[in-house]
């Protein structure tokens, strides 16, 4: 382990990191974000208070034991940089970092206890050939990594859609998209307790569709995580 950090430390010297944020080079205890950048997160107390501005996105639209996000996504903000670093930047580390955070809430909140399995959102096939990766398996892992649970990826798929919505209604769009979503290996999620995890919720669009095939599954409860949510104020 002591050999490990050493040779860590001297590889940061040659090939030193940067922070996804900011881009200013990071000191070598840290990880993805630096000091700075980490003191102007906003986070929510969305895990220690019921009736939080994400849970009552989903009140009285789909059955869930408990929603939530991490940090508030005001404009230019660090979390918002983050999560752009992460998509489409190639910084999985940021989504890592991310996941080790959320993880460590969901541990201080006890909501970990509750928890059975990770189940990742999945990305649209055509983006994943794009990026190569899904930005919510990363996060996934990064949660699994600080609190043990274990993460079941493709659980849920997506397919991308093969006609276009420009000349549908708002009902035809809703009822296209929800098609894209199909649910494999359901017996992976009978009776269990899983976080469905998303990168950010706006209007709940993408978590909703989720949560209608989820629920005809044996699932016994849903729980939703997000790192970021718009600013209330």
């Amino acid at each position: 382990m002591i050999l490990q950090e050493w040779i860590s430390d001297i590889a940061c010297l040659f090939f030193p990191a940067t922070c996804a944020s900011c881009n200013t080079q990071l000191f070598i205890r840290e990880k993805a974000i630096c000091t700075k950048c980490q003191l102007e997160l906003e986070p929510t107390d969305h895990f220690t208070s019921r009736n939080n501005p994400v849970e009552k996105l989903f009140e009285g639209r789909v059955r869930i034991s408990s929603a939530g996000a991490l940090y508030y996504l005001p404009q230019g903000g660090v979390a918002r940089r983050l999560i752009h670093a992460l998509k489409y930047k190639e910084r999985q580390d940021a989504g890592i970092w991310l996941g080790e955070m959320l993880g460590r809430e969901m541990l201080l909140s006890g909501l970990s206890k509750n928890i059975d399995l990770i189940v990742p959102v999945p990305a649209d096939k055509k983006r994943m050939q794009q990026r190569t990766y899904n930005q919510c398996d990363i996060i996934a892992e990064g949660v699994s990594a600080v609190t043990s649970l274990k993460v079941a990826k493709e659980v849920i798929i997506r397919h991308s859609s093969a006609t276009s919505q420009t000349r549908l209604g708002r009902f035809e769009r809703w009822q296209n998209s929800r098609q894209q979503y199909q649910i494999l290996h359901p017996e992976k999620i009978d009776h269990k307790r899983i976080l469905l995890i998303d990168d950010v919720v706006t209007t709940g669009a993408t978590i909703l569709n989720c949560i209608s095939i989820l629920e005809k599954t044996k699932v016994s409860e849903i729980h939703v995580a997000v790192i970021g949510s718009p600013s209330e104020n």
